[in-house]
């Protein structure tokens, strides 16, 4: 998912809809927003406390790959 600026409203759309992903690809872009980090952050924690758990993510930790979990 690369779209700029609405990750965050994104992920909550998918998760209070409850759209059955299994697998989300994730780049986020801390540096470029302001409260980028703490953003980021709160995204990885919600999406999993809906059940996603992170399996890899880049060497630059831009790019993080969730699997739901069943």
């Amino acid at each position: 998912m690369d779209v700029d600026g609405s990750k965050n409203d994104v992920i909550d759309s998918i998760l209070n809809v409850k759209i059955e992903i299994d697998q989300i690809l994730v780049e986020f872009h801390p540096h470029l927003v302001q409260n980028g980090r703490k953003k980021t952050k709160s995204s990885i924690i919600k999406l999993e406390s809906f059940g996603y758990k992170c399996f890899a993510r880049s060497n630059t930790f831009l790019e993080y790959s969730f699997i739901k979990l069943k």
